[in-house]
């Protein structure tokens, strides 16, 4: 890579860089089932004259290579000593890859191209900090993953998407005991043409589609994506005999985001946000949810000791949620006047950190 900045002037600063890259992604080996349970995955995949350690035979032999290059463009103005603004235009990629299960095509790279206008400014004697960017992202050939035939996990290639957001975070020294501190995000990420689809044998992403034949339509949400995140933490320090004492709280909160990108992947809603008994709506999202942390402590030279307490109220969030099987088996009904759902297949969650209670003893040498 090489990057260079050149001074316009004594307060505008250009910079440039370029970075270069070749991936090669490979795959060697068994997956999949028997013979006797599978005529299109595993043993009856069999490459005849290949052989690896202990596996029934070689089913998988393929690799993807392509090279290329990533871009930056960066303008900052500095207004005085404690006030700076920019624009930032920016490439990035995802290198492609093989997907486990035989028969399957490779999927391709995927782009980012960014642009971003930011701010990082320091007021009142530096007592306060204001930092920011708005952004904008076009994501073309974005990668995603969906449960296929089998319940193997598959990797294929989705048109374009944008994500419009903004990002900031403030400090503010109230007195020299106490601070405040806010951090925040938004972010609104969505398709912005029909997902048709792929090619089963080539992988190349189907062009056009009508909204009733699309997998997912235009203004789908992306998934994992939540739309608000946000914290603020409160910090009192205090003498307290002899040692430097401190009390401290934060409050987390994070909005809901979709589990799945294809309209009819089968994740149940969160429990607590059941729709009305005629929604028959299969995708779900994980549900919104705020944490509280709490903690005190001391230090003296090398020694601190603190106690705190993470998600003091005990919030039942979720980090995740996904299902190990396929559409035809994961399916979520809601019976008539009820709006309870009848879930046909576990679905596994992975929760946020439960109330924990504890004690940090730390030393410096």
């Amino acid at each position: 890579f090489a990057e260079a900045s050149f001074d316009i002037t004594p307060q505008l600063t250009i910079t440039g860089g370029i970075r270069g890259y070749h991936y090669r992604n490979s795959i060697y080996g068994f997956f999949g089932y028997s013979a006797g349970f599978s005529s299109h995955t595993g043993e009856s995949q069999c490459i005849p004259g290949l052989t690896f350690r202990d596996a029934p035979c070689v089913d998988l032999n393929r690799s993807v290579a392509a090279s290329g290059e990533t871009h930056k463009v960066n303008l900052s103005y500095k207004i005085d000593d404690d006030k700076l603004v920019y624009f930032t235009y920016s490439t990035g990629f995802r290198p492609g890859g093989v997907n486990r299960r035989s028969g399957l095509p490779d999927y391709a790279a995927d782009t980012l191209t960014n642009y971003e206008v930011g701010w990082k400014t320091s007021w009142l004697d530096h007592r306060v900090h204001f930092n920011g960017a708005v952004y904008d992202e076009e994501w073309s050939n974005f990668q995603f993953s969906f449960l296929g035939l089998n319940s193997f996990t598959v990797v294929e290639n989705a048109p374009s998407a944008r994500i419009l957001g903004i990002e900031s975070n403030a400090d503010w020294r109230v007195s020299p005991q106490l601070t405040l501190s806010a951090a925040g995000s938004y972010n609104d990420g969505k398709l912005t043409q029909n997902f048709c689809g792929a090619d089963p044998s080539t992988g190349v992403i189907i062009a056009t589609c009508a909204d009733g034949a699309a997998q997912a339509v235009h203004g789908q949400v992306l998934p994992f994506t939540s739309k608000f995140k946000g914290n603020i933490t409160a910090r009192y320090t205090f003498p307290l005999a002899g040692w430097d004492a401190h009390i401290q709280g934060a409050l987390l909160y994070q909005s809901r985001f979709e589990t799945a990108l294809r309209t009819n992947d089968p994740f149940p809603p969160p429990l607590g946000n059941d729709p009305p008994a005629n929604d028959v709506k299969l995708q779900g999202a994980v549900g919104a949810y705020a944490t509280a942390d709490f903690s005190i402590g001391v230090e003296h030279e090398k020694t601190s000791i603190e106690l705190f307490i993470k998600n003091a109220f005990d919030q039942r969030g979720e980090v995740n949620r996904y299902t190990t099987c396929t559409t035809g088996t994961c399916a979520v009904s809601y019976p008539h006047g009820s709006t309870n759902p009848t879930v046909l297949s576990a679905v596994y969650v992975v929760p946020i950190q439960p109330l924990t209670v504890g004690i940090k003893v730390g030393q410096k040498f």
